[in-house]
């Protein structure tokens, strides 16, 4: 006598098993199915994120050599600075001595001018001396000044005359007339017809004093 529950017929138990296998072969052909689709659908996700990491890759390198571009151009224009610095430090310099040199030449020529020589240059010398004392003076000035003072040479070693006013000896007259400046010397010709005379500078007089050269015709002066 059998106690507890009745046995399984042989054929009900293999259609259970049968069945459960069924199920599981069911269910791991959808969980092969879900991953097939999840390894698609990260394939399709995957492209892009490569695509987005090579063009990443691709900036960072661009931007490296940027970077190196950008540090090699600054050094160039460090080295092309201190160049230029040390070429304005020279032309500093050489601005410095040819205004030296044409305010000393200019203070010189004034001190060393002929006898009335001054009626004629007297603005152009004002006018130069203003300039180069100025605290603003340029090279522009120093040039000037060179090519008035080369002028004045050029035209002091060829002789020159000119129309002006000389203080007459012995009367002190002022008296308009022609200077003639021939090297060292200075020679003055009344305009009124009055005797020729050497001209020399007076202390403290406006205008030269021509003394009269005697025995010297008006024609021959």
């Amino acid at each position: 006598m059998m106690l507890g529950a009745t046995a399984l017929p042989a054929q009900t138990l293999d259609e259970s098993l049968q069945k459960a296998a069924t199920d599981y072969r069911e269910r791991v052909s959808r969980a092969a199915d879900e991953l097939n689709r999840a390894r698609t659908r990260i394939a399709a996700e995957k492209v892009p994120l490569l695509e987005q990491m090579r063009a990443a890759q691709n900036r960072v390198i661009a931007s490296e050599g940027e970077a190196t571009r950008f540090e090699t151009q600054r050094e160039d224009f460090t080295e092309q600075r201190r160049k230029l610095v040390l070429e304005l430090d020279a032309v500093r310099k050489t601005a410095r001595y040819v205004h030296t040199l044409a305010s000393d030449g200019l203070r010189a020529t004034v001190d060393g001018l002929a006898p009335g020589e001054i009626q004629f240059i007297g603005e152009e010398v004002q006018a130069l001396q203003k300039q180069i004392e100025s605290p603003d003076v340029h090279a522009v000035t120093a040039m000037n000044t060179a090519d008035f003072l080369l002028a004045r040479t050029e035209r002091a070693l060829g002789g020159f005359r000119a129309t002006g006013q000389a203080t007459i000896d012995g009367t002190n007259e002022v008296l308009r007339g022609t200077f003639a400046f021939v090297g060292p010397e200075t020679f003055f010709r009344p305009a009124s017809g009055g005797a020729p005379g050497s001209v020399r500078p007076r202390e403290g007089s406006k205008f030269p004093v021509s003394y009269e050269l005697k025995g010297w015709q008006t024609a021959d002066a």
